[in-house]
């Protein structure tokens, strides 16, 4: 478990590099004075704004078209109405303080909210409570005026612990509060979730913050704004690949993903079809969930097959194995390894009336009584590419061809 989470935190590392990346560029002032591409830097956030949404639409992600939006709206902000340099300007510094505390906070909520249409009847209702919070913020602000500025002024700014704590940051501590709850739960919700989609929004919400801490400089906003945008663009090919290639039950690679790796084998290679065996039965006898778990399981093993090889699930119960070696022999001591690790590994199916909450249920739950442990194994088919199989699929029929031997022959075992 640690290690996977450890791997996940790992693949945390490409978007968080793109933040470092920015804070470096921000500080050669060759790049950002200099270069033709200062000239296209306040431009560019508008245009990853645009193409994220139309993006995020055309995949009906409601929450990511949202939170496009939101990034985009306060570039604008910030660009219109936020003095730069050291012009006092209290309209900014009311404006300044809104919007930092505001944007953390869609950002989370919009991080935790699930999918709906992008034009449906709850996408609509988070779009018009964005919008009213903006629209509310820019009427208050340019409303209030006097004492009444000064009032709002002083709850912005509210100092809620030392100013020591919060001397390195430009935002007001509300803000900075925002942004450290705000992180903590787009955490939480990664490590729930584990998707490359939370990866985008807590790099968008790190790098939406330097852009704040930059507020009196136009171009580095410009820049960290524009790696938040480039960080949540990334994260929505991310799923999109994986909504294409891997297997949603699963986990591991899907049919596609097989057709697509199976047009890129070299000269040599192996394929084995795998099956698990009796898998009917336990949907009879347990029901569909269990039986889900059951792939689970399996693909899960399949997926830690050794010598160099790729696990696939190719439909219901069959999984597909590609292997860059050149003989069914070099093969087969991989695939015993592997077939001898799923009958190995123990599948407790949990009683439905095993308690869930208090001393005498978690003391039942340790229980053997409420548990059966239940055995699964796998059949295996391999074959080879040679003269009489040259092309992957009449590799794959014959491999399909062995597996059903092995069937035949009474199950858990390897056929070639």
């Amino acid at each position: 478990m640690s290690y996977k989470l450890f791997g996940d935190l790992f693949r945390l590392a490409p978007y968080l590099a793109l933040v470092v990346l920015a804070a470096w560029l921000g500080q050669q002032e060759a790049f950002v004075v200099d270069s033709q591409f200062a000239a296209t830097l306040p431009v560019l956030p508008y245009v990853l704004c645009v193409v994220g949404c139309l993006f995020a639409w055309n995949f009906k992600m409601s929450t990511s078209v949202l939170g496009f939006l939101v990034i985009g709206m306060v570039y604008w902000t910030s660009a219109m109405f936020l003095p730069y340099g050291n012009t006092a300007d209290v309209f900014g510094d009311v404006l300044f303080a809104g919007i930092s505390i505001l944007l953390p906070v869609n950002l989370v909520w919009l991080c935790w909210a699930e999918e709906r249409g992008v034009l449906s009847r709850q996408g609509i209702i988070r779009l018009a409570l964005i919008s009213t919070q903006f629209a509310f913020l820019y009427l208050f602000t340019y409303v209030i005026e006097g004492a009444m500025q000064q009032v709002v002024i002083a709850i912005l700014n509210l100092k809620l612990i030392s100013t020591f704590w919060t001397a390195w940051s430009n935002l007001p501590q509300l803000a900075i509060g925002a942004y450290f709850i705000s992180l903590g739960f787009m955490l939480l919700r990664f490590m729930l979730q584990r998707s490359p989609l939370q990866m985008g929004w807590i790099s968008a919400l790190i790098a939406s913050y330097f852009a704040f801490q930059e507020a009196g400089n136009p171009d580095q906003v410009a820049l960290y704004i524009s790696v938040a945008l480039l960080a949540l663009i990334i994260a929505k090919v991310q799923v999109s690949y994986q909504m294409a290639f891997v297997d949603e039950l699963t986990g591991i690679p899907g049919r596609r993903a097989l057709m697509s790796d199976m047009k890129k084998l070299g000269s040599k290679y192996v394929i084995a079809m795998s099956d698990i065996d009796h898998f009917k039965k336990f949907n009879d006898t347990y029901g569909h969930d269990i039986g889900d778990e059951v792939l689970r399981m399996v693909a899960n093993r399949l997926s830690m097959i050794t010598g160099g090889g790729r696990a696939y699930r190719y439909g219901g119960e069959e999984f597909c194995v590609l292997m860059p070696v050149g003989e069914v022999e070099k093969a087969i001591p991989h695939l015993e390894k592997l077939r001898e690790t799923v009958e190995h590994s123990e599948f407790v199916i949990r009683s439905k009336d095993r308690p869930k909450k208090d001393k005498k249920g978690s003391k039942k739950r340790g229980g053997s009584e409420t548990n059966q442990s239940v055995q699964v194994t796998i059949s295996i088919g391999v074959a080879a590419k040679g003269k009489m199989h040259s092309d992957p699929m009449a590799v794959m029929k014959s491999a399909d061809e062995a597996l059903y031997r092995a069937k035949k022959k009474g199950r858990n075992q390897v056929a070639k």
